[in-house]
């Protein structure tokens, strides 16, 4: 791949706004619940197949991009995780993808589940509680759960990743599952934000005995 030269942005996100710069990243106008340090970076490149959603972006390991970076799009929306770093550029897979995964909440309800990417497919939020109500047009988050600040899921609480398009549930079932459509035109994306300064999971172990 080819990639041009271009200055880093460096940006913070607050709970009022965000700073302004170049017009390609200031029309984002991403917004966050917290405060986050992100880079932007333009899409490049793009592997897309039945079994694959990933992106490549012309930011890198000099920017301070590292493997498992959150990565969001407009308003704050999510838009995937880094998986691999070089100095210049960095592959993103997209929530899009099969092989991606998040939990999710269903912002009114608390009803957490599982969700995963089906390509062009709208999203699949499986592993439902039967017991939880599941509305069409509803507002589907990440759940973010945090034990202690070492110990938390890989994803900020409260990024928007769609609305449920579609719910399916048997009367004997104790688990339902939705259709979730994106929040962003995840396929046509061009500009992305990864944040730098968010670490989840969990904690390395310590290498002393």
């Amino acid at each position: 791949f080819f990639f041009s030269s271009r200055r880093r942005h460096t940006r913070l996100l607050t709970v009022t706004g965000v700073q302004t710069c170049a017009l390609p990243i200031s029309a984002l106008d991403v917004q966050a619940t917290s405060s986050f340090t992100t880079v932007a970076g333009q899409v490049v490149a793009r592997d897309f197949a039945i079994d694959r959603r990933i992106v490549v972006i012309d930011r890198g390991g000099n920017d301070g991009i590292a493997v498992g970076d959150v990565v969001i799009g407009a308003g704050g929306a999510l838009a995937g995780r880094v998986i691999d770093v070089l100095p210049a550029s960095a592959r993103v897979r997209l929530v899009s993808d099969p092989a991606f995964r998040v939990t999710a909440e269903i912002a009114a309800t608390g009803a957490i589940g599982l969700l995963s990417g089906r390509g062009s497919n709208p999203l699949a939020f499986e592993d439902i509680d039967a017991l939880r109500e599941v509305e069409i047009g509803a507002a589907v988050t990440t759940s973010g759960i945090e034990l202690t600040p070492e110990l938390r899921s890989a994803f900020p609480r409260g990024l928007s990743i769609g609305t449920i398009a579609a719910v399916s549930a048997q009367a004997s079932s104790v688990l339902q599952s939705a259709d979730v459509t994106p929040t962003l035109p995840i396929d046509s994306i061009r500009t992305l934000l990864v944040i730098t300064n968010f670490r989840g999971g969990l904690p390395i172990p310590s290498a002393a005995p």
